[in-house]
């Protein structure tokens, strides 16, 4: 029997919603990973001339949900700390 758009679309929900169980466990494995991660990043405004940017630290404190969350600052060329 063939069937009907409700039932292929009770079929779409319920294998979306294992989909994205998955992905969510997979994204958040990955970001659990990076906990304790630190990076350092080449920063600028555009601004030309001799200033050549700053750099952006960051380090990885925790996740929420999927997403990893981080403590940065960044040092300016004129040494600054913000």
């Amino acid at each position: 029997m063939k069937k009907t758009k409700e039932e292929w679309a009770a079929i779409y929900k319920e294998a979306r919603a294992e989909w994205d169980k998955i992905e969510n466990r997979e994204k958040r494995e990955k970001a659990l990973a990076l906990v304790g991660k630190c990076f350092k990043y080449r920063n600028s405004s555009g601004v030309g001339g001799t200033n050549g940017g700053w750099w952006l630290y960051a380090i990885i404190i925790g996740v929420t949900y999927t997403w990893p969350e981080a403590f940065e600052f960044e040092t300016y060329s004129e040494g600054e700390i913000r």
